[in-house]
Order: structure tokens, then sequence, then C-alpha cells
């Protein structure tokens, strides 16, 4: 059985179910496998166990409060705008 492990920080129930089935989806549609042969998994990190250059995702939220903040990591960009995040995984 195919396994797809996915390691973030908090997620609400409905991105939970967004990515356990678009996962799910792609994947057998790549693989040709059916979908009901995939196992989902979701590991959620808190802020403070969780850190970039440095710094816990916690501290980093709190000394960017309320700014512009833009963190370029090997394979991860991090921007803030307010309280809202974003997340993007750079391809290779």
């Amino acid at each position: 059985m195919p396994y797809i492990s996915i390691e973030s920080g908090a997620l609400t129930s409905e991105q939970k179910k967004e990515l356990i089935e678009r996962l799910t989806a792609t994947a057998a549609e790549i693989t040709h496998i059916p979908a009901q042969f995939f196992t989902v998994t979701i590991k959620e990190l808190p802020d403070e166990n969780f850190g970039i250059g440095g710094k816990s995702i916690d501290e980093i939220k709190r000394s960017y409060k309320g700014q512009y903040y833009e963190y370029r990591g090997a394979t991860t960009t991090i921007i803030r705008k307010g309280n809202r995040y974003a997340l993007q995984q750079c391809r290779g």
C-alpha cells in the first residue's frame, strides 16, 4: 500500500481534508494505483517545535507581527503579510 506523510504547522479540518483528498487523487493519477490503496498521514508540528534559520516559527511570528516578512530557504519560501502566511515550495 502506498503511504504519503506530510509534516506541517497547525491546519484546519478543512485544510486536512483537502490535503488528504488532493494528495491521494494526484498520487493515484500519477502512479495508476487505485486511490483506495493509499494511506495519508498528517503530523502537525507546534510553532515552537519547528525552526528556520535558527529561530522557531513561534519566535518568527512574534518578531514580525503585523509586518511583511519573506524568508527564502533552500527549499521553502515563507511570506507573511499581516497575520497571514504563505509557504511556497521551491521546485528544483
